[in-house]
């Protein structure tokens, strides 16, 4: 998903990854999600948001504050638990967006995960992604775009998304979306799994404004 990710303050609408378009100007109230960039300039270089930055992955307790590929894999792997990014009291968002199979029906769901669906959301893409990852003849790889840690837009919260996908642009692409934490450096608000090339933009609007409630509670 080769979107600019912007992630507004808790409870307004964001615009997150999203495969083959450009985050659109949503009307947020008095806060709106923008496309791309710093306070309006040239997006700030991804090399100067990670420099000097802990990336969680130099002592079992430190906080990483920027999301790197070796920190993706490490989650994804089972190396480094959930539990170190992920509030089990806030839960995440899901996105699936399946198309069907000889041996599955097709989904197309975007909902807020806790407790055993909490878990299961984050199995299923730890799964799916360490597969395609592991399969040499898919090619897939991690990036992780931190640009989105230094928005300075008013009203604009930081954030961080780490994508696996295909050179292609084809196929399934998995996203995992971070914002700063006291707690943890960055927590973990959504999980995506979705066809980069069919998932309808309806759906991946559904996701961008579900992920604008990242401060909710878990029932």
């Amino acid at each position: 998903m080769n979107r600019v990710t912007v992630i507004l303050v808790v409870f307004a609408p964001i615009a997150v990854a999203g495969c083959k378009r450009k985050a659109k100007v949503i009307d947020a109230g008095p806060s709106a999600v923008a496309d791309g960039g710093a306070g309006g300039g040239d997006e700030p270089d991804e090399a100067d948001v990670r420099a000097g930055k802990r990336t969680g992955m130099g002592a079992p307790d430190e906080l990483p504050e920027v999301a790197t590929e070796p920190l993706a894999r490490a989650l994804l792997r089972g190396e480094t638990p959930w539990p170190r990014v992920v509030d089990a009291g806030q839960g995440v968002v899901e996105l699936r967006a399946l198309p069907a199979t000889d041996s599955a029906p097709a989904e197309a769901a975007v909902a807020h995960r806790c407790g055993a669906a909490l878990d299961q959301a984050l199995t299923a893409i730890s799964g799916s992604a360490t597969a395609a990852l592991g399969d040499p003849g898919l090619v897939y790889d991690v990036l992780c775009d931190n640009v989105g840690l230094a928005v300075t837009i008013a009203g604009v919260a930081s954030h961080a998304v780490c994508t696996v996908s295909s050179p292609s642009g084809e196929g399934l692409e998995f996203d995992l979306v971070f914002v700063p934490d006291a707690r943890r450096g960055l927590r973990l608000i959504g999980v995506a799994t979705a066809d980069a090339t069919d998932t309808p933009d309806e759906l991946r609007d559904r996701f961008d404004e579900e992920l604008g409630r990242y401060g909710a509670r878990c029932p």
